[in-house]
């Protein structure tokens, strides 16, 4: 064995009764390969394989496909200052049927894969649209690729910043794909969450974070996202408020912490109005509020006692966005909720502390 090797895994899948793993191997210093692995039920290595050049290849993810092979997303660098999605499909013993790059000629993410019912492979990451000294600017970005490793299409969503992709990708019930990662929305790092149709079509994109932060301190990342059997959304990931824990969401079939929230969607993007729901009231642990509004929002929420004095205060981070509100700290009572700007006070609502 050569001692100067170095294995990282990234992703395992049980499938036709063996372990799968995947990711780099280093040979020697920044030289490397991607890498899969096949255990049988009891551990014991069956066979290793490796895939990509010399440079620096790495694999991030995997999905069984329908012949019995597989799947493997990931990065190669062409070199220092061009990084692509990099794709290999193997047959059930590991040995490579094609692969493909993806991406342009800046540091692209790496790519995670999924395979579909219609044995097409969608892949997700992000693409890089601007490369200056070490800034390097992404978008999230989505393709597919046919069944035998040719580009069906591609597509770029939203606006470009140094932290934008998705991290996995989860077919659903309909058959449309569900993508989580991180998105910066108003110079916040938020989690984002977008539902795309087979062709790429968008159908919704939503981003969120908690506690709502006024300002760039937290970081928001969703990691994975499942279907539940009622049709509502779970993502998990991490938040960074200071300290890094944890952070698990339910949404529903729309993204919405707030039932209805699609309803004001299409009037915020076309009016200056502004929208905004809360759920549930009265409340015990988490208040979520559905903000929209035409306009960037220069306003923040206070949240008041019923002595009228201020207990609470926060700023939206977006047009469009669900805000997720702890009021444990807060003793039960009877509060006003509202949000003002540079208009006067917009909205106001009694919030019921249980």
């Amino acid at each position: 064995p050569d001692t100067s090797v170095e294995s990282i895994g990234r992703a395992a899948r049980f499938h036709n009764e063996r372990y799968y793993g995947v990711g780099g191997v280093w040979h020697s210093g920044n030289s490397g390969q991607m890498f899969l692995a096949a255990l049988d039920t009891n551990g014991t290595l069956l066979w290793t394989h490796e895939y990509g050049t010399s440079v620096r290849d790495e694999a991030y993810s995997l999905d069984t496909v329908a012949d019995g092979g597989l799947v493997i997303g990931g990065t190669h660098w062409a070199s220092s200052s061009d990084w692509q999605g990099y794709v290999v499909k193997t047959d059930s013993f590991g040995n490579e049927q094609w692969h493909q790059y993806l991406g342009g000629p800046y540091q692209d993410s790496p790519v995670k894969v999924t395979s579909s019912r219609e044995g097409k492979v969608i892949c997700v990451g992000g693409y890089a649209t601007f490369q200056q000294g070490g800034t390097t600017k992404t978008r999230l970005y989505v393709a597919e690729l046919t069944s035998d490793g040719a580009v069906g299409w591609e597509r770029q969503y939203a606006g470009q910043s140094e932290i934008n992709g998705f991290s996995s990708v989860t077919e659903l019930n309909n058959g449309t794909f569900l993508a989580p990662g991180m998105y910066d929305d108003a110079q916040v790092a938020k989690g984002v969450l977008v539902h795309f149709a087979a062709n790429g079509d968008s159908l919704w994109m939503r981003t969120y974070q908690h506690p709502p932060i006024a300002g760039p301190s937290g970081v928001h990342w969703f990691q994975h996202a499942i279907e539940d059997p009622d049709g509502s959304i779970v993502a998990t990931g991490t938040l960074t408020d200071g300290q890094q824990d944890l952070w698990v969401i339910r949404v529903d079939s729309f993204g919405c912490l707030v039932p209805g929230c699609q309803l004001y969607d299409q009037v915020a993007e076309q009016d200056e109005g502004l929208h905004v729901g809360i759920y549930p009231n009265p409340v015990s642990d988490r208040l979520y509020i559905s903000f929209r509004i035409g306009e960037v929002p220069n306003g923040e929420f206070t949240l008041l006692d019923a002595q009228g004095r201020i207990v609470r205060r926060f700023a939206p981070g977006g047009k469009s966005e669900e805000i997720d509100l702890d009021v444990r700290p807060h003793p039960p009572g009877v509060y006003a909720l509202n949000y003002a700007d540079k208009q006067g006070e917009r909205w106001t609502q009694q919030v019921i502390i249980e």
